[in-house]
């Protein structure tokens, strides 16, 4: 970008004392358009000998300022790349925080259907008794016919324990995939945010052994 001004200083005055008016003026006018990249005018007078010393003054002050303005181009690209990083980690920051958050409501989700499957096996165990203690009275009341009866509760009790085997498997099979999406989603992360999933991932992973191992117990 050109220069629009030339510097004119106080001390200019002090050369002028020799020149005419109209030889001032018309070395004011040659010295702007000189500025301005314009084909000056003849000097006439005694401004000619006056014209050399401001020219170099004129280039020197454009070379100065064309420094300047380049430096404010490159300090305002940095900064402007700066900025667009910053933007983008703040926009990374928050959809990690957002997974989190959806992370932690599956969690939540999972272990409601964790309880309400215990409920379930509680409700079975309890059916199972008492249909143990009606096979026995109907052993020592029933007759042959009645044996076979007990026979087909013996299979009803086999097809119970059946399906609890796979509400067992389709609980693992949960568990696997949710360990193993907190460690997808922990990869992906910054890595302090990294850490804390990983963390709690392997803590979760702990309770949710130490619960199958108590209802193997309890079964037995």
């Amino acid at each position: 970008m050109a220069m629009k001004f030339i510097k004119v200083f106080y001390d200019w005055l002090d050369g002028w004392e020799a020149l005419t008016m109209e030889e001032r003026g018309r070395m004011m006018t040659i010295l702007l358009q000189f500025a301005r990249g314009e084909e000056p005018m003849e000097p006439e007078g005694n401004e000619r000998f006056l014209l050399p010393v401001y020219r170099q003054c004129i280039v020197r002050d454009q070379e100065i300022y064309q420094d300047i303005c380049e430096k404010r181009r490159v300090s305002g690209r940095l900064g402007a790349a700066k900025r667009r990083e910053h933007t983008e980690e703040m926009g990374y920051t928050k959809n990690t925080s957002h997974q989190i958050e959806v992370n932690a409501d599956k969690s939540d989700q999972m272990e409601a259907n964790a309880d309400k499957s215990d409920q379930v096996e509680a409700s079975a165990s309890k059916s199972d008794q008492v249909e143990a203690n009606a096979d026995k009275s109907d052993q020592v009341e029933a007759s042959a016919s009645k044996s076979d009866q007990v026979e087909a509760s013996a299979d009803k009790s086999d097809q119970v324990e059946a399906s609890a085997g796979k509400s067992d498997q389709v609980e693992a099979n949960a568990d696997t995939r949710w360990y193993e999406t907190i460690q997808m989603v922990a990869s992906r992360m910054e890595p302090e945010y990294a850490k804390e999933a990983q963390i709690q991932a392997e803590l979760e992973e702990r309770r949710q052994r130490t619960r199958k191992w108590l209802l193997s117990t309890i079964k037995e």
